[in-house]
């Protein structure tokens, strides 16, 4: 092989390589584009629907629930899953949450992903009682999509108008749900 014959090879190569990190540059920033994109929206779109759709979403006993029912509370949604480790302590923590704010104008949601109705009853069952925490199912994953979710598990903190404040990934302590409450409530903490 002539040294001009790998001189070839190696620049194309070369640009291959190039144009796999750009393509790969391209898509990690779209990702973040479209994140941005939905804290710009207000993200009220991504607990509310299109007039002409019906909620994805259920309550444990299979009945239709919509978080259009809670518009102007500062909300609280947890995505949660049997099958998550954090789950199990968030969940507890989010009650004591709601427990905590249940007359401040605060509403805690734990929306279920992709699981059976039975299998989230279950689970719930073998941790606690749930009184003023509220528990959704989403079988088709919608919410967690239209917030871009990629983890687990994943806590958004709403303003009353609707606005995502904090989106956190990952597990949090009940000191931090407090924190991100306050902040999504509009008090300032030290």
């Amino acid at each position: 092989m002539t040294t001009k014959t790998k001189n070839i090879k190696t620049s194309l190569l070369v640009l291959l390589l190039l144009l796999v990190v750009l393509l790969l540059s391209a898509i990690f920033t779209y990702r973040i584009y479209q994140n941005a994109q939905l804290q710009e929206e207000g993200s009220e779109a991504s607990l509310a629907l299109k007039a002409t759709e019906q909620t994805p979403y259920t309550d444990l006993e299979g009945n239709p629930f919509s978080f259009d029912a809670y518009r102007g509370t500062v909300r609280v949604v947890n995505v949660w899953a049997s099958w998550s480790p954090f789950s199990t302590q968030e969940l507890q923590d989010l009650e004591t949450l709601a427990t905590e704010y249940q007359d401040k104008n605060v509403t805690i949601i734990a929306i279920n992903r992709k699981e059976t109705k039975e299998r989230a009853k279950a689970f719930l069952d073998t941790i606690g009682q749930f009184q003023n925490l509220l528990i959704a199912i989403d079988q088709t994953d919608a919410f967690y999509t239209s917030v871009g979710g990629f983890s687990m598990p994943e806590t958004l903190f709403y303003d009353d108008q609707g606005n995502i404040v904090r989106h956190y990934r990952g597990a949090l302590q009940l000191e931090q749900m407090r924190a991100f409450l306050e902040e999504a409530r509009g008090v300032e903490t030290q």
